[in-house]
């Protein structure tokens, strides 16, 4: 398996990494995974950069449709991805399986 290395975002303030994204992408959709910013840098635009990079560098694969999944309780996450353009999309039902309740 190789990793594909457009798919890896940091960000980065004074030399110390203060963001990441990872995105995948499959024939259809591109997937905008694992956002993650340090607490003390959020609201300074560094989630919005790496969701617009990861969006160009998509394009550039030849997708047009991006995907993210939000728990409830991520309010912050989601306003973001909103005022990105992003739309919940009614009809859509997530389910998972687990092996074990513990996992």
């Amino acid at each position: 398996m190789a990793l594909d290395p457009d798919m890896w975002l940091g960000c980065f303030e004074d030399g110390k990494l203060v963001g990441v994204l990872v995105g995948t992408h499959e024939s259809r959709k591109g997937w905008l995974n694992r956002l993650a910013v340090l607490p003390e840098h959020q609201g300074k635009g560094f989630g919005k950069a790496m969701v617009l990079e990861m969006e160009r560098r998509l394009r550039a694969k030849g997708l047009g449709i991006f995907a993210v999944l939000i728990e409830d309780g991520h309010d912050a996450s989601l306003r973001l991805f909103k005022e990105a353009g992003y739309e919940e999309h009614e009809g859509m039902h997530y389910l998972r399986k687990r092996d074990s309740p513990d996992i």
